[in-house]
């Protein structure tokens, strides 16, 4: 970039002079090379954008990916949060049919005791009197 701002400042290498130039005058000079330089610049702007850009996308796509498996695995706990619900109420059912059952059974062996007990008390007031 230096070399050639040279070039053009001196009209031309080594002596010789380049046509497009060479009949410019220097101010018209200096404006193309500080138009260059400007040019030289903003395209070096452009392209590292160009790589922010694509690094941002990179990592954009990094991102989603990860998104997509913590989604993955968010659903695969929920799946199993509804099988142990499914479960957890599957047992409460089954335990309260216990439960009923032993009460069933403590107050039919509370009747039999009772009924028992009254047998034993007739056989005995029977055989005294």
């Amino acid at each position: 970039m230096e070399t050639e701002r040279i070039e053009l400042l001196s009209g031309g290498r080594d002596g010789v002079m380049y046509s497009g130039t060479a009949g410019l005058p220097d101010e018209m000079r200096e404006q193309l090379l500080q138009d260059s330089d400007k040019l030289d610049i903003t395209s070096a702007r452009l392209t590292r954008s160009y790589q922010v850009a694509l690094e941002t996308e990179a990592i954009g796509a990094e991102i989603l990916g990860d998104l997509h498996h913590q989604r993955s695995t968010i659903q695969n706990a929920r799946s199993r949060l509804h099988e142990a619900d499914e479960d957890l109420d599957t047992s409460s059912r089954v335990l309260g049919a216990m439960l009923r059952r032993a009460l069933q059974h403590r107050f039919i062996v509370g009747a039999v005791l009772v009924f028992v007990f009254i047998i034993i008390l007739l056989a005995i007031y029977f055989s005294f009197r």
